[in-house]
């Protein structure tokens, strides 16, 4: 079955899957762990008048460890043609997995609950960017409501269980700056700060830096990003809206191709695309207080992800 946009031009959009299988370690607490997510998504572009576009996006998403949701984001852009500025605005419904320590830790000082469920949440974005041939600047403003917050609590005796306890407010604000020095290179840098809206999650500050080349039919970067402070739970990308930072003080670094697979084939230019990403975090989880919890430094942590991804315009 074949998709085409009017001829006009007012609608684009993209669809395709994911696949992503990922497997770590936390010393001391279980044995290696894997797991993998599989989802499908959609995204399309209308332009309803001259200068604005509404943006509308759904993505289904299964975890391996049985749980799915559909998440759903809309976004309206202000964007005259004639100037280098524009504004967004996104909401959208996000998603969250219970993670392996969460379900399955077994440590003489707390232990998992597979009776968790995920956590789930409301997301809130506006964003003012500029963008010229060699330099682009954006600023992002968010905030996050989340329900079933999982939490750490105190069972006495020494014993501690994870359990959605708890709502939480989140805000915070983003900054990203990128430099085009050729017409094939692209180099990143962005500053998160997740700043604490209510009394359930701590601050946290992010960094990232990335390099990125740009070729006839492929491209390739490579990227890294360490955080600090207490656990939050709030990172923006297009498709996947909420990404639950994975440990509370930690380093990624990752590396990802992306080929045009319709030119390897002969076709047109721009008709599909596949995407490898490689992963290696490593790091501390830290467990925020409330509700009776408590604060815990878990050991050394290292997780390693492959991500899989194609997809098709419209």
């Amino acid at each position: 079955m074949a998709l085409e946009a009017p001829a006009d031009g007012r609608l684009r959009g993209w669809f395709g899957a994911q696949y992503e299988s990922a497997n770590g370690q936390v010393d001391g607490l279980f044995p290696r762990w894997s797991e993998q997510t599989r989802s499908v998504f959609a995204q399309a572009y209308f332009d309803v008048r001259v200068n604005w576009t509404l943006g509308a996006g759904l993505q289904w998403q299964r975890i391996g460890n049985g749980f799915s949701d559909v998440t759903p984001q809309a976004s309206l852009v202000w964007a005259p043609a004639s100037s280098p500025w524009h504004v967004k605005a996104v909401s959208g419904r996000t998603f969250r997995n219970p993670g392996p320590a969460e379900l399955f830790s077994s440590a003489s000082f707390q232990r998992g609950n597979p009776a968790l469920v995920p956590e789930r949440g409301q997301l809130d974005a506006f964003e003012v960017a500029y963008a010229s041939d060699e330099w682009a600047w954006s600023g992002r403003l968010f905030r996050q409501r989340l329900s079933d917050v999982i939490v750490l609590v105190s069972l006495g005796a020494g014993q501690r269980e994870f359990r959605n306890l708890v709502s939480a407010d989140i805000a915070g604000s983003e900054v990203q700056l990128r430099w085009r020095p050729t017409a094939r290179w692209d180099l990143d840098a962005s500053w998160q700060n997740l700043a604490r809206a209510d009394d359930t999650l701590e601050p946290r500050d992010i960094g990232k830096l990335q390099a990125a080349y740009f070729a006839d039919g492929w491209s390739a970067g490579v990227a890294v990003e360490s955080a600090g402070a207490a656990a939050t739970r709030s990172t923006i990308t297009p498709v996947r809206p909420a990404l639950n930072p994975p440990a509370s003080r930690y380093a990624i670094a990752r590396a990802h191709v992306t080929a045009d697979v319709g030119a390897w084939f002969g076709r047109a230019p721009d008709r599909a695309s596949l995407t490898v990403s490689v992963e290696n975090l490593t790091g501390e989880d830290v467990r925020q207080p409330s509700a009776g919890a408590q604060f815990n430094t878990l050991p050394h942590r290292s997780d390693r992800r492959l991500w899989l991804g194609v997809g098709f315009p419209l």
